[in-house]
């Protein structure tokens, strides 16, 4: 490390230990009974948790060593594109499963994400509940019953999200690339060039993730984690 010319921060393990944290101070926040700071941690976590999608497409494009300007082109393209390109590349005769629940999922996130980052105004009409109440509901997704109003969102929500996250990972990085939770490292974790690296690295793992494995049963056996438990949503 101490021959290399650069420092890379590939940011990975930023985004995913701050959308863990922003959960855990949500959750602390319900049980002081404090709303206003739930659905601020809420809207926090998830905020920062949708990022990790772009984050972890970018980093495995970043290992293809694509010319600059191909580059470019290519990182105008959607999240889940880029994920299905970097596949493609490495398997020339094979095909991403679009199909499976993971991808599913991510895709239904993504409008989630589109939400945040391509914040519009929304109308939906107000609807009268009694004498004295009226309620407006902007609906929410289909497959994760994620609200579609951001000024909803709860821990329920947060949980779905950090699985829907996961799971997809696991599903891209083990199952259907093949790699081995130290390849998956160099990818994601390492701070080194990744063409430099003349062996995959082993990679020490946040307690933090560890626990948020047990509390939410995420499936984060890409990253080498044991998983006791885990769910796609």
């Amino acid at each position: 490390m101490l021959e290399d010319t650069f420092l890379y921060e590939r940011r990975f393990n930023i985004l995913f230990d701050d959308a863990i944290n922003f959960a855990k101070k949500a959750n602390k926040a319900y049980e002081k009974e404090d709303y206003y700071e739930l659905e601020l941690y809420s809207r926090a976590s998830i905020f920062t948790a949708t990022l990790i999608f772009e984050c972890a497409a970018n980093c495995c494009l970043d290992t293809l060593k694509l010319s600059n300007h191909f580059a470019e082109d290519i990182d105008k393209l959607p999240f889940l594109s880029k994920y299905e390109f970097f596949y493609n590349t490495l398997n020339k005769e094979k095909n991403l499963d679009r199909g499976c629940q993971e991808f599913q999922n991510a895709a239904e996130l993504k409008s989630i994400r589109d939400l945040i980052v391509h914040p519009k105004v929304k109308k939906t009409k107000w609807k009268r509940i009694n004498q004295s109440n009226l309620q407006a509901d902007f609906g929410q997704t289909k497959l994760l019953k994620v609200p579609h109003s951001i000024d909803e969102w709860n821990l329920t929500d947060i949980q779905t999200c950090l699985r829907v996250i996961c799971a997809f990972l696991d599903y891209f990085f083990r199952i259907s690339c093949g790699f081995t939770p130290n390849e998956v490292g160099d990818i994601i974790l390492s701070s080194e060039d990744y063409n430099k690296q003349k062996r995959v690295t082993t990679y020490g793992i946040n307690d933090a993730w560890k626990e948020a494995q047990k509390y939410w049963s995420l499936r984060l056996q890409f990253l080498g984690i044991e998983c006791p438990k885990m769910l796609n949503i």
